[in-house]
């Protein structure tokens, strides 16, 4: 009985060690030290998380490296847009790019949870 555990057990962890990942987009970054800005005014831990990130959108907008290093906050470009977005901490900003510019200042991860006002609690 053991025995066939044990050889039905192997046999599972090689047929999913061998299977192509269903996304695309699942793969692992290695650890860097080297953040680079997007072309998005997001900081990313690496090159790599960017491409990821990239790969998710699907390539709607292009998302590139500006440059190496942490994004500066006064290059946060944003246009005129009246959308409010919704932040991940629930927090409404008056624009996607007033999100970002927030991040950026405080140093932090706030993401978009989706545009549009919040839902009051």
């Amino acid at each position: 009985m053991k025995t066939v555990f044990a050889l039905t057990a192997v046999a599972i962890v090689m047929a999913f060690a061998s299977a192509e990942p269903l996304n695309p987009c699942e793969f692992v970054c290695p650890y860097s030290l080297i953040p680079v800005c997007g072309s998005d005014g997001f900081t990313y831990p690496s090159e790599c998380d960017l491409k990821r990130v990239d790969c998710v959108r699907r390539g709607v907008v292009p998302l590139t490296v500006a440059y190496t290093g942490r994004c500066k906050c006064d290059e946060v470009a944003c246009s005129k847009s009246l959308l409010p977005a919704c932040s991940s901490e629930g927090v409404t900003y008056p624009s996607d790019c007033a999100l970002r510019q927030t991040a950026c200042r405080e140093e932090r991860e706030i993401t978009i949870a989706h545009m549009g006002e919040c839902e009051s609690k």
